[in-house]
């Protein structure tokens, strides 16, 4: 199984860099730059022989002024010959998972190509974008764009899904390409409109599924079988709350946590952040259980818990501890925006945990 897919991946913020070597390039940059200040903010660079004000110039090499700019933005606009970009990317290249979307526009700004990372770093989304702004001619050549169809990775950055699956998410589409009939089984009741959908791709129920080719199944739940191939998607809007002894051990923290989820038969990828007092803020064992299931881990301070925990029930022994009655739900409470509660406080070898789901629209 391949490396599972976050919704939110490349580097820094929305902020776009646009890179070119020519006095005409330059030029052609600041006025794209001011055509977009007002939905998209730009760094401009070149190299020393085309400073001017306004235009970063931090070396005398493409090559090394690329190798500068490339891990630092989530999307890149070229105005150069898409073959030097070609020659001039190849070696920073890792995957679709993580690379910027890279764009290509020549220096009279006719047309905007979506070079690299077309559906994950969205490239063809921006490439339309940027062409609407600037009245260039958007290039893409995506099969699934070209086709009218809907690729599995489209439908999940456009819906800020999760892939559990990357190479069941490529096979999806390759059905979807080749005609074959898709169900889209909707458990999570997400909003769906038109532009998801295609002729063979088919919103139904999920026993219904042996009527297709594969399925696209949207939901969190952890025990989905099915006998035809298909893709689980899932919002990650899980919030967990979490108390522990001082210098509790990652693992077991670790395995707490698949045990509960697996309780409330719910995928661990579903799974938005870890939420904790601030006494534990640098304990060992949440920092590390933080990183195995690759989430976020949000400090909640204790005056912030003290106007909540009276909704809790309230252990004297914590109380007397940390100043506080209960950690773990209100943790939770506070960190999903008053969320539902799924599985209100378990505790296992002094550890605690409570699950929630984040309050929608937050």
């Amino acid at each position: 199984m391949t490396k599972a897919l976050p919704i939110c991946l490349g580097k820094g913020s929305n902020l776009w860099a646009i890179v070119t070597v020519t006095k005409n390039g330059v030029q052609r940059s600041i006025e794209v730059k001011e055509m977009c200040k007002v939905e998209i903010p730009i760094d401009l660079y070149t190299i020393e022989k085309y400073r001017v004000d306004g235009v970063s110039a931090p070396t005398h090499d493409l090559k090394e002024l690329i190798s500068q700019v490339y891990p630092k933005y989530k999307t890149i606009l070229f105005i150069m010959a898409s073959g030097i970009v070609v020659r001039m990317i190849a070696p920073l290249i890792q995957s679709k998972l993580v690379d910027p979307a890279i764009l290509v526009m020549d220096d009279k700004g006719e047309n905007v190509i979506s070079l690299l990372s077309g559906h994950i770093g969205g490239a063809n989304e921006k490439a339309k974008q940027l062409a609407q702004i600037i009245g260039a001619r958007p290039i893409l050549t995506t099969a699934s764009d070209v086709n009218s169809k809907i690729a599995v990775d489209t439908f999940a950055m456009r819906h800020m899904l999760y892939i559990s699956d990357y190479t069941a998410a490529k096979d999806i589409t390759a059905l979807i390409l080749n005609e074959k009939r898709v169900c889209l089984i909707n458990d999570a009741r997400i909003k769906i409109v038109d532009d998801d959908l295609c002729e063979n791709l088919i919103v139904d129920d999920i026993q219904n599924f042996k009527n297709y080719h594969g399925a696209i199944i949207i939901s969190q739940r952890s025990n989905i079988k099915m006998d035809i191939p298909y893709v689980q998607l899932m919002p990650k809007d899980i919030i967990l709350g979490i108390g522990c002894r001082r210098d509790t051990a990652a693992k077991d923290i670790i395995e707490f946590i698949y045990e509960t989820m697996e309780k409330v038969e719910l995928s661990t990828h579903a799974i938005k952040l870890i939420a904790t007092v601030d006494v534990k803020q640098d304990e060992i064992g949440i920092i590390e259980a933080k990183e195995h299931f690759r989430v976020g881990l949000e400090i909640v301070s204790r005056d912030k818990i003290a106007l909540h925990q009276d909704k809790f029930k309230i252990s004297p022994f914590v109380m007397k501890t940390i100043g506080v009655g209960n950690v773990s739900e209100p943790c939770g409470y506070i960190s999903s925006h008053g969320g539902t509660c799924l599985l209100g406080r378990s505790a296992h070898n002094g550890m605690t945990l409570s699950v929630w789901k984040q309050k929608e629209g937050e």
